[in-house]
């Protein structure tokens, strides 16, 4: 049980050891992904409170502030376990203030991380390549018909999903010109077609006009680019891709929303919560 707490959610109380260890592992597992694990030391009204925090330190231009708020939410969240995957997400779709200077957009990227933290990975990806934050980040906005930046492009194929070896060169051209259009305006996603490259493009094989919706679309009837055919929603066992990136994240993973509620779903979690890569 110290174990699983460690994992998912930074630890517990005693109090919630002692609980755990007199029920069974299905029910301290329910728990933690129900976001009802915690005994004590919630705040109450957290949410809007959190919110006033949250909002205030990314008026104040301090990022020492909105750090501060983070670790805040980790402390006293009802759900500890949001917080520990949007901790894992922010590593993997890395950003930083640093060059994007917009706080008030990371205080708005880390809200969509701890959104779509327990969504299957399509759901996340997809909202993270529309997240600005991210699309300053990777020079999205430089990203033009003509005259192409592979930034946004490279790093969707070689850290968010295929991995190294999955893709070539010419791929990363092509998903780059698959790109072109996607843009920030006033702090909002914004799709601008006179900067989009119209032209018939040969991704991963396939050959079409695509944009870049449609490199990170939902597979279908087989057709895919770079998620797999059927996303896994198995608990904490999820693979973004069938790529040497996968395992990277195989122990701290995603749920459908129609099943977060299942109460059996932790039967099926309780063998890789005792592996030892968790």
């Amino acid at each position: 049980m110290l174990h699983l707490h460690r994992r998912t959610v930074f630890g517990a109380t005693w109090k919630e050891v002692q609980r755990d260890v007199s029920s069974d592992p299905q029910s301290a597992v329910t728990r933690i992904l129900d976001g009802t694990c915690r005994l004590s030391g919630v705040p109450t009204d957290f949410g809007n409170l959190a919110n006033v925090i949250g909002s205030a330190a990314a008026d104040s231009g301090s990022s020492e502030r909105l750090k501060a708020w983070w670790i805040y939410r980790i402390l006293f969240s009802p759900h500890p376990l949001e917080e520990r995957l949007a901790l894992m997400w922010h590593n993997h779709f890395a950003t930083s203030n640093l060059k994007v200077n917009d706080l008030k957009l990371m205080l708005q990227q880390n809200n969509l991380l701890r959104r779509t933290a327990l969504a299957p990975f399509g759901e996340l990806l997809r909202a993270m390549c529309h997240d600005p934050a991210l699309l300053l980040w990777l020079d999205a906005p430089s990203n033009k018909a003509g005259q192409t930046n592979e930034n946004l492009a490279r790093e969707l194929m070689e850290l968010f999903t295929l991995g190294v070896g999955h893709y070539s060169e010419s791929d990363v051209k092509e998903v780059a010109r698959a790109l072109t259009g996607w843009t920030v305006n006033r702090g909002e996603f914004q799709m601008t077609e006179k900067l989009h490259d119209p032209g018939s493009k040969n991704l991963l094989s396939k050959t079409g006009n695509f944009n870049g919706d449609d490199v990170v679309a939902e597979p279908v009837k087989g057709f895919q680019f770079l998620l797999p055919i059927k996303e896994q929603s198995k608990c904490f066992t999820h693979s973004a891709t069938k790529s040497p990136r996968s395992p990277k994240h195989s122990s701290l993973s995603t749920r459908s929303p129609n099943q977060a509620r299942k109460p059996n779903r932790a039967a099926h979690w309780l063998d890789d919560c005792r592996s030892p890569k968790l």
